[in-house]
Order: structure tokens, then sequence, then C-alpha cells
């Protein structure tokens, strides 16, 4: 499969589901906050999730992440805030959720790629081939610097932790994509 057929897929994806383009192109109240529109937006799809709580905590930090990113008044906007923001929050909360259940000294390739694919499975419940190869390579890719990361982890403060974090999504949405 090519570099670039995963690349517009994980793009199609992120930006076919997700809700600020309805920030983009929809009239708001001015009292609506782009956090709650968004927010809204991706609370419709919470009866397919297995852990709806689970799926709006993941949907209130998605929604943060893409308010910071401006600016958000063209489509391309919002499919770059939505590949930045999806790809960080999907890192940050499988490691957020791995450091609170297991001890790093006990982390493990399997457990780090479990982890992520969950987060997948979070926001996809139903996922077709395409999506759950996607997520696979995601994963694949993100698996040995996470890992490293880990290993460094007491070295690291909170912010520079969270920063190495978000490079290691960055660069993994940008391979799943080539």
């Amino acid at each position: 499969m090519s570099h670039r057929y995963l690349q517009s897929m994980l793009t199609m994806l992120l930006v076919g589901f997700l809700p600020i383009t309805a920030f983009a192109v929809e009239e708001t109240k001015p009292a609506e906050t782009f956090q709650s529109i968004c927010l809204k937006s991706w609370m419709e799809r919470a009866n397919e999730a297995e852990d709806k709580v689970d799926f709006q905590n993941f949907g209130e930090k998605y929604c943060d992440c893409a308010a910071t990113q401006q600016p958000l008044t063209t489509n391309e906007d919002v499919a770059k805030a939505a590949k930045v923001c999806m790809s960080r929050i999907l890192l940050q909360d499988s490691m957020d959720n791995l450091t609170d259940e297991l001890e790093l000294s006990d982390v493990t390739e399997a457990d780090v790629n479990e982890y992520c694919l969950d987060r997948w499975k979070l926001i996809y419940p139903s996922m077709d081939d395409k999506i759950k190869k996607t997520s696979e390579d995601y994963c694949s890719c993100a698996k040995p610097k996470l890992l490293e990361l880990i290993k460094k982890m007491d070295s690291k403060t909170d912010k520079q932790f969270a920063a190495e974090i978000n490079e290691v999504a960055a660069n993994c949405s940008g391979q799943v994509g080539k």
C-alpha cells in the first residue's frame, strides 16, 4: 500500500469524522463557544461508543486542542487542526491510561500497542478494514518511540513529556500518510 494512499486515508478518517468542521461552516449563537459546538458535535456519535464517559473525556480533550489551532476559518485549516489534534490526543490519552494503570518498569511493546489501539477503538468502535489498517500502522509507528520515551520519563518534566508525545504524534501521523 502506498504511503500517499495511507496519508489520504488518515486525512479522510480524521476529517470525515471530526466535529470541528461544523464550526467552520455553521452559523452559531454568540453565547456558544467553539468548545461547546465541538463537543456537541462530537457527542452526536456517543451512542456508538462502548464507554460514553471515556468518549466524552476524549472529545473534551480533542475540542480543547482544536480550539488552540488558529485560524479555523477554512476547510484546510479545519483539516489541519483535526489531524494535529486527533493524533496528539490519541497518544496523550493512551499514555495517560498506560501510566495510570501499569508500573512503567513493566511496560512492554504489547502494552503500548494495546493502549494505542484501545483509543482508536474508542473513537471508531466499528472499524472497517481500512481504518483498522491505518490504526495498526499508526500504533506500530508510535510504539518504539513511546517505549523509548517511557524509559526517559523520570528525567522529564510533565511539560517536556507531553511535548515529546506530541512530536511522536506528529511524526507518526505524517509517516502513516506517506
